[in-house]
């Protein structure tokens, strides 16, 4: 089982500062999101929400064949885009599963207008970095994690998603 936390207060603003994605700090839960699979909001420790995306199950709706989550949402822009969010991928493979074909793996991308995709972060647990999953239920982590990026775009409509899935 793996799961990823994404927290942030704005997830994706244009060249002059305005706010693009609705509820980015996901106070009103997933309302303005599109959510498949286990997909769910928690409270952080010290304030805030987070949005949790897990492979196993939140309560009785779990995630897409047993193998994936995603949450994305939609929004138009103009020529320039910052993309800011914060992240934790956790998962049960590490230790005893790095380097065999199981293979736990987070996503966050952005979908442009023609369909092609930037990759904004890339998490497994064969290729990134884990410590010990010390007291949030899982055995490893990636720790915090934070993306902040200025991407040109050409005007039209975009698409933020995250997904978590089991390989």
């Amino acid at each position: 089982e793996s799961t990823a936390q994404v927290a942030t207060n704005q997830v994706a603003t244009n060249g002059n500062g305005s706010n693009l994605i609705k509820n980015g700090n996901f106070v009103q839960g997933l309302e303005h999101w599109t959510a498949s699979g286990a997909v769910s909001v928690v409270s952080l420790p010290g304030g805030g929400k987070s949005a949790f995306l897990t492979t196993g199950c939140v309560g009785s709706v779990c995630a897409v064949g047993n193998v994936r989550s995603e949450l994305k949402q939609s929004f138009a822009v103009g020529s320039t885009l910052q993309v800011k969010f914060n992240y934790n991928f956790l998962s049960n493979e590490f230790p005893a599963f790095v380097g065999s074909v199981f293979n736990d793996a987070f996503e966050a991308k952005l979908i442009g207008p023609n369909g092609g995709s930037t990759l904004l972060a890339n998490e497994s647990v064969n290729s990134s970095t884990f410590k010990p999953g010390n007291g949030t239920g899982f055995n490893g982590q990636t720790g915090p994690k934070s993306i902040d990026t200025t991407i040109k775009v050409s005007p039209g409509q975009y698409t933020l998603g995250f997904s978590v899935a089991d390989k």
